[in-house]
């Protein structure tokens, strides 16, 4: 019974990505990232992870482009639009061979130190729209940790080549479920170590490792 389960949860997860590649295929590119995010918004956080780790980096790229885009309607100061214009600058250059991604994280790490840690993450680990809240701004704000965190990100990015968007799971804890987040578990509600840790589908533009379970 559990088996039968599992396969027909496996059959409609691919019947999504197949439904949402057929929708990307019939229209211009800004129309399509638009759409396809929009589907993909429709799903669970879960859901969400599992069908974005099936598409290809281009695709996965185009989806970022799309929310980026969407950020930058929002009342942002002249630093931050300045700063999240070369973010979308380089993520397009994530697919190319040899790419290392150092800028695209100096570029996060001087948006992370003038944006609160929430405000960041619903910009660049949320599919979803975003819209600003002023609130945040307005008040004494913390971002040591998020910070601090892209850092690490970029100095295991100077110290070891990294394949951007790969898929697999670098730990194997038999039957656990595949970690579905690293610093965003404490803003989506926290979560647990016990699960198989993913390569990429976490963190800034979801990009680095996920270490644990929501």
């Amino acid at each position: 019974m559990r088996t039968s389960i599992i396969i027909m949860k496996k059959f409609f997860a691919i019947l999504s990505v197949l439904t949402l590649l057929l929708v990307f295929s019939c229209r211009g590119n800004d129309q399509i990232a638009d759409e396809y995010r929009s589907n993909l918004d429709l799903k669970s956080e879960l859901q969400q992870k599992e069908l974005f780790k099936d598409l290809t980096t281009e695709n996965k790229i185009r989806v970022w482009q799309s929310k980026i885009n969407q950020i930058q309607t929002q009342n942002l100061s002249t630093e931050q639009k300045e700063l999240i214009r070369s973010i979308n600058n380089e993520i397009v250059k994530v697919a190319e061979e040899n790419y290392d991604g150092i800028k695209l994280f100096e570029y996060a790490i001087s948006l992370a130190k003038i944006t609160p840690e929430d405000e960041f993450v619903r910009m660049f680990s949320v599919i979803g729209d975003y819209k600003k809240n002023e609130n945040l701004y307005n008040n004494h704000f913390s971002n040591e940790k998020l910070v601090l965190n892209l850092q690490q990100n970029l100095n295991d990015l100077k110290n070891k080549k990294y394949e951007f968007y790969a898929s697999g799971t670098v730990t194997n804890k038999n039957q656990q479920p595949t970690c579905n987040c690293s610093w965003t578990c404490g803003f989506y509600g926290g979560g647990t170590n016990d699960c198989n840790t993913s390569i990429s589908g976490c963190g800034f533009l979801w990009i680095s490792e996920c270490g644990r379970y929501v």
